[in-house]
């Protein structure tokens, strides 16, 4: 799966969690490049920063946690603002219906349980379906 999108955001509060998600993406080398941030509000600021005021617009990934301190992923996704060529995907530990069903509010690819894995990616790209109710 050789480079399917310019840039994958991985947004995760759990240090550990994001280094072995980018070792994950960087083995199906999915990506030109991985950032990898802790924190709602410091996504929200990167995308605004990076994002926002692209002239060509790029093929991004935004992988998501939703329970995370400061802004968890709900509250990111609501502030979200529009972003050209955005795939988001969220990958969390909550088996939640109630998550699950929030999650169908947005425009997501997928809802993946946590851990992230190159089966659950080629999986996801492979069929190429947009249903946001997508679980793995």
């Amino acid at each position: 799966m050789k480079h399917t999108f310019d840039t994958v955001l991985l947004v995760d509060d759990d240090e550990i969690t994001n280094f072995i998600n980018e070792e994950v993406l960087q083995k199906i080398d999915i990506a030109s490049h991985i950032h990898s941030l802790q924190d709602g509000t410091e996504a929200l600021e990167y995308i605004h920063r990076h994002w926002m005021n692209e002239n060509i617009p790029l093929k991004k990934l935004l992988l998501l946690d939703i329970n995370m301190s400061h802004m968890n992923g709900f509250e990111l996704l609501e502030n979200l603002p529009p972003v050209a060529d955005l795939t988001i995907i969220i990958l969390t530990t909550s088996q939640h219906r109630r998550d699950k069903e929030l999650a169908e509010k947005y425009q997501v690819l997928a809802y993946v349980e946590k851990p992230l894995t190159q089966q659950k990616l080629a999986h996801l790209f492979s069929t190429g379906s947009n249903n946001p109710s997508r679980e793995l």
